[in-house]
């Protein structure tokens, strides 16, 4: 079943030309509007081959043979981190910028799409600042008035942050979200797709994946008139999809079983509308996809926000069902100084009494703190992220099936930004071993619905600018084959020596790499709240790089 949701996120019509990619314009982008040129569209369509049609010189059809030809039989997950700087504005004293910044891929074999990140994040940076010279006149206070910074006391913002939607060996696909705050009505922001071949780093484009356009463009159309929202659009805004599917200027992303549309507060309705998110499976309609992208497979992950409700298979045998969950904070509870919230999951569409269960922690509003990961067998269940008491990273898991709702435990860590699938996902939890970092294995959900892993050992998520280690006094260390995890000779690191940290058991050593490049393994001992290496406390023995400079800080102890 085709999901339609409606997100009413702090958003608006902001939008920032960041890193301008682009895509092509063959004759599929003549104009529709006519009856006459959609016919010559559609026959354009199916003239134009790419180099993968080419080989088999045929049209989908929407048949059993054709769906399963244009699925690939697996996605191999992969790991996509990125970081985020905050900085005052050099043309105002009142402006805060904030902007994603090292993303890139850490699984081996991508160099070129981390090639491609790295020229697009300095793009970025460098069209937000001549955004903002250009745009001074917008801000209260400029970067001359130091008498004005002083009696404006509201602090605008300016945000470029970034929402993976798929990473695996086929693609990689996010959002960046520019996002505008200054004191007015409410905030302003715009999303712009992104979407690459994850293998070249190529751009994959409109053509590249859809069959036509004539016949994607009435599919979308259908799907929004299904819903009894499509009432509060503006008159024109099936134009204006138009315009932007035939200008490729339509925000889409990937998805690993069909792609998602997003439709921005203003572009198709009133702010009141809110974001709208369109997913078009490829199992549904097989016809409008190009082979080479998709997976078949019955299992899923999706993330759901608190208030709102996704029509979603929870069994193997039963029909899709509405399902939603609700937040209580603790100030609402029972007035106590409770240490968590509460959640209350509903199941249907008012025939089954919602249930209500109490959090390890406090919800992360600020974040996608939760997702149904659906398997391949059919089983069901919901992960909710939250925080304990002393800042402890817990998962709460819920199974549920289309008649009710069951909390079956929790797991310390927090489910990954993005989930790839039930089969291969990431918990990351943060650890103190050699600095303050976040680390995280791969998981697989097991029969009774809790996370399982094969990996001995976590791997440190490494941030540029943020997670570099100083050596204060020289350190014993092994070297390490990083292939094989072969240990060699004992060696002595110098004072000064720069490192990062790679992997650890977080029990008897923790692997390193230097700057220079060379891997290394130093023994470790955890008692309590104390690491040593070579019998010395860490704090005592290295020093931690000051996020966003070149200088570096001492640690604290403690895990």
């Amino acid at each position: 079943m085709i999901k339609f949701k409606k997100i009413l996120q702090i958003s608006g019509i902001f939008a920032i030309s960041l890193a301008v990619a682009a895509c092509s314009k063959n004759g599929a982008a003549d104009n529709l509007s006519s009856q006459e040129s959609v016919e010559k569209q559609d026959l354009r369509s199916e003239s134009v081959q790419t180099k993968s049609d080419a080989t088999d010189g045929k049209k989908l059809s929407g048949t059993e043979n054709d769906k399963a030809d244009i699925y690939v039989q697996k996605l191999t997950p992969i790991t996509v981190i990125h970081s985020k700087k905050t900085e005052q504005s050099p043309e105002s004293k009142s402006l805060r910028l904030s902007y994603y910044c090292g993303l890139k891929v850490e699984d081996k074999g991508y160099d070129e799409l981390n090639k491609i990140f790295a020229k697009l994040e300095a793009e970025n940076k460098n069209e937000l600042y001549k955004y903002i010279e250009h745009n001074r006149d917008k801000y209260a206070v400029d970067k001359d008035n130091e008498q004005g910074a002083e009696l404006f006391d509201y602090e605008g913002e300016i945000n470029l942050s970034i929402k993976i939607k798929r990473a695996d060996d086929i693609a990689v696909s996010f959002l960046e979200e520019t996002y505008e705050d200054f004191g007015g009505a409410h905030p302003l922001n715009a999303n712009k797709s992104r979407n690459f071949n994850s293998k070249t780093g190529d751009e994959i484009k409109t053509d590249d994946v859809i069959t036509d356009r004539t016949k994607f463009y009435e599919t979308l159309i259908r799907l929004i008139e299904d819903d009894e929202r499509s009432a509060d659009f503006f008159d024109d805004y099936k134009k204006i999809i138009k315009d932007e599917i035939e200008k490729d200027s339509l925000t889409w992303v990937l998805l690993d079983r069909g792609i998602q549309v997003i439709l921005d507060p203003y572009e198709v309705a009133s702010y009141a509308v809110g974001q709208i998110d369109i997913d078009i499976d490829a199992n549904e309609n097989p016809e409008l996809f190009k082979k080479g992208f998709f997976t078949d497979k019955k299992s899923y992950t999706k993330y759901l926000k608190p208030g709102y409700k996704e029509t979603l298979r929870l069994s193997s045998e039963n029909e899709a069902v509405s399902v939603g969950y609700d937040i209580e904070t603790n100030e609402n509870t029972d007035g106590s100084n409770k240490n968590y919230d509460k959640i209350t999951i509903d199941i249907g569409d008012g025939d089954l009494e919602p249930k209500t269960y109490d959090l390890s922690g406090f919800y992360n509003f600020e974040k996608d703190s939760s997702a149904v990961l659906h398997t391949e067998e059919g089983g069901s269940w919901l992960y909710v992220n939250s925080e304990a008491e002393g800042s402890k990273l817990k998962v709460d898991i819920f199974k549920l099936t289309p008649k009710d709702s069951e909390f079956v435990g929790s797991y310390d860590g927090a489910i990954w930004d993005y989930l790839s699938s039930p089969d291969n996902f990431i918990i990351y939890n943060t650890e103190n071993i050699f600095g303050n970092h976040i680390v995280y294995r791969h998981y697989f959900i097991n029969d009774k619905g809790l996370p399982e892993t094969e990996d001995k050992a976590y791997t440190y998520a490494y941030y540029e600018g943020l997670d570099n280690m100083m050596l204060r006094s020289s350190m014993k260390a092994f070297e390490l084959n990083e292939l094989d995890d072969t240990v060699g000779l004992e060696v002595m690191l110098e004072k000064g020596t720069v490192f990062s940290c790679v992997k650890t058991d977080l029990e008897s050593y923790c692997d390193i790499k230097t700057n220079d490049g060379k891997f290394y393994r130093v023994n470790i001992t955890v008692k309590g709240n104390n690491i040593k290496a070579n019998d010395i406390l860490q704090e005592k023995l290295m020093l931690q790089q000051n996020a966003d400079s070149d200088n570096y800080d001492p640690i604290k102890g403690g895990l």
